[in-house]
């Protein structure tokens, strides 16, 4: 069985389809990544907020930079980011966040592939991207990052059927973590074990 897990870098594309949920999504996405790679102290140590003003306003900054002219409403995802931030930071749910950070291996920018022959491409390779991934011991954790709460459970169940082949013996949880309102949820697996296609232009970089 062919098993591969790469971290890679994408940049963040703009689609002319998207709408200003899907944008803001990627770009609260995009934050809380960073600052859970980069500024993991945050979550354990007090900071005054217009000290945390000041690092979320670095990372929506450096967000939207990814976003070229024109894009009309930059100043309003700045607004609207910072709000959604700062009312995240004061949830009561961030100790759920904390517990599952906390003395974790993060992967960023993963890449998974494997052969499986309910993919549904002719090649029978099933591709898979979570948004972060944690290692505890023999524990593996997904956190999947939303803006609000999916309605589709089909990407939760092929990153279980990934993670399945890639540490047959581990422990697989997966959390979504959901931004407005604030909650940290950790996903039920359905009694069956599903594997759905995925176009390999969804993980292409373009520039």
């Amino acid at each position: 069985m062919s098993v591969k897990l790469n971290q890679v870098r994408f940049k963040l594309r703009i689609f002319n389809e998207k709408t200003d949920l899907e944008i803001l999504g990627e770009i609260l996405h995009n934050v809380f990544e960073s600052l859970i790679i980069y500024e993991k102290d945050l979550f354990f140590n007090f900071l005054p907020e217009e000290e945390l003003v000041k690092v979320f306003t670095k990372y929506l900054n450096k967000a939207l930079a990814f976003y070229p002219e024109p894009l009309p409403k930059r100043k309003l995802f700045l607004e609207k980011g910072l709000e959604i931030l700062k009312n995240v930071f004061k949830n009561k749910e961030i100790k759920k966040l904390k517990s599952l950070i906390s003395d974790a291996e993060i992967f960023e920018e993963v890449l998974g592939f494997f052969k499986n022959i309910k993919a549904g491409t002719s090649e029978g390779i099933c591709y898979v991207k979570p948004d972060l991934l944690l290692k505890k011991g023999n524990n593996w954790i997904i956190l999947e990052f939303k803006l609000h709460k999916p309605s589709s459970e089909e990407q939760l169940e092929e990153y279980k059927d990934f993670l399945q082949k890639f540490g047959q013996n581990d422990n697989i949880k997966i959390y979504l973590v959901i931004f407005e309102p604030f909650k940290i949820e950790k996903y039920e697996f359905s009694s069956k074990s599903y594997s759905y296609p995925s176009q390999l232009s969804l993980f292409e970089d373009f520039s």
